[in-house]
């Protein structure tokens, strides 16, 4: 198999078709010997995985799994079924351009492992959405050392075309609590991307809310960073320090020990101690996570495997 375009969807009974439309017309138009397309439907409430089906295309497979587990899991299901020698990564509500394959597929076959679309600008969106993008982005960045670039390249990466080296890469990783963006750019190997103008949204509203935005956050930072834990040691030593600088100086002036400060001096101890004991519970954590990721729990005919 030449090319794998993996399409996680949520909901997109209105989308999805015109959406593989598009996809077929770009990778007809590539001369490709062959390639497969496969639909992961994250366990939609409506019609998207029976829209699919009736595509009624050979090339098109559909796996629905077995509940909602979020893009991020599904694209990571997509990728253990792919069988293409390089793997294609995209939205299913039209906004991401499928005409930009070639553009990738031109910079993969000069030696690139990782070719990210970028969006060429965010201009069209709210000034309220920008400003909670960039905040998102720069806390990313700060709390898992990204450098300039690492940065700029997440605030406007939408999709990706990755080697069959770095997709078994990836497969390799098993932890459920991670991002696919955040392994990618944890993997390492070549990268480069291109730019493109990001269309509008057929039809429906985005299933992106803040409260998805905050638990990617999340994830993402406790997959690949111990910031969290370091900063509470960290308060727990400056608390104590502090409440010990209090003590000696309310003994020195009153004579007796402050009933306050000996709290605050036991508290940051305690804090202290727990950040400890969590260095070792986050070492732990990163070695003993083995829960299978999701479950299939059907598939279109032309992915009965």
């Amino acid at each position: 198999m030449e090319i794998t375009v993996l399409i996680p969807a949520f909901n997109e009974e209105l989308n999805i078709k015109e959406t593989l439309k598009d996809v077929v017309a770009v990778l007809d138009t590539l001369n490709l010997k062959s390639y497969e397309i496969i639909v992961i439907d994250d366990h939609s409430t409506d019609d998207t995985f029976d829209r699919v089906v009736s595509f009624n295309n050979p090339r098109v497979e559909c796996i629905r799994l077995s509940n909602r587990r979020g893009s991020h899991i599904a694209m990571r299901a997509g990728l253990s079924e792919a069988r293409g020698k390089a793997v294609f990564g995209m939205a299913a509500d039209g906004q991401d351009d499928p005409a930009t394959l070639g553009l990738m597929l031109a910079q993969w076959q000069k030696g690139y492992q990782v070719v990210w679309a970028c969006r060429q600008s965010r201009q069209l969106e709210r000034l309220s959405y920008r400003f909670i993008t960039a905040l998102f982005y720069n806390f990313l960045a700060f709390c898992c050392k990204y450098s300039k670039e690492e940065k700029e390249l997440m605030n406007k990466a939408d999709f990706f075309l990755l080697d069959r080296l770095v997709v078994d890469a990836l497969n390799a990783c098993r932890e459920n609590q991670t991002a696919v963006f955040g392994l990618i750019l944890w993997g390492g190997f070549k990268q480069t991307s291109i730019e493109y103008t990001r269309k509008s949204r057929r039809s429906g509203q985005s299933k992106w809310n803040f409260k998805k935005r905050v638990s990617l956050a999340k994830d993402w930072i406790l997959a690949f960073s111990a910031l969290p834990v370091h900063l509470v040691f960290l308060m727990g030593v400056w608390i104590a320090i502090l409440a010990a600088i209090y003590l000696f100086w309310t003994l020195i002036n009153a004579g007796h020990w402050s009933l306050i400060g000996t709290v605050f001096f036991m508290g940051g101890l305690q804090l202290a101690a727990i950040g400890v004991v969590g260095e070792y519970m986050w070492c732990a954590l990163k070695e003993t996570r083995s829960r299978p990721l999701y479950f299939i729990e059907q598939r279109s005919g032309s992915a009965l495997k």
